[in-house]
């Protein structure tokens, strides 16, 4: 497996290599500076990618990027489709368009549904962000918690006296 060497990775592959191994499994890394493994994996060289996501939390966003066959790597709109996942195509693309949400969220369920059946992709870690600040970092909005990798900071962000 093509590894990046960024220490996330070098370790979330570390531990997969391991728990593979109780298994019976030999899992060989071969690890590569990040920019270059980003091409490796773009260009279908890695039986097995694991990739780090941080999306907002709208099912549209990873079901399109992560399991829809035009997402797939080697095609011309190729995303994170590393698995040429396609089985749920048609209710992604149903969703997109649905205007009843409860239609809309049973579309995305049966999606994950399928994409669970056909083992598209398999969760392996979840980080939780842990972010310091300055008792004098005014953030310029009331801060209540971030769905990207970092609390935004804006125009109106500034350091006070």
């Amino acid at each position: 497996m093509i590894s990046s060497q960024l220490p996330s990775y070098e370790s979330s592959n570390q531990i997969l290599q391991a728990q593979l191994k109780e298994g019976g499994f030999t899992l060989e890394l071969q690890p590569v500076e990040h920019a270059t493994w980003h091409q490796m994996i773009r260009q279908d060289l890695s039986p097995i990618v694991t990739y780090g996501a941080a999306r907002f939390p709208v099912a549209d966003v990873y079901l399109s990027q992560f399991f829809h066959s035009d997402s797939a790597i080697g095609k011309p709109g190729a995303v994170t489709n590393f698995s040429h996942c396609d089985v749920a195509d048609e209710q992604i693309e149903a969703a997109r368009t649905e205007s009843d949400p409860e239609k809309q969220a049973a579309l995305w369920q049966e999606a994950q549904q399928l994409i669970i059946k056909e083992v598209c992709g398999i969760p392996v870690t979840e980080t939780a962000g842990v972010w310091a600040r300055r008792e004098n970092l005014d953030w310029g909005f009331e801060f209540e918690g971030s769905m990207s990798l970092g609390p935004l900071l804006t125009e109106k962000t500034h350091f006070t006296d």
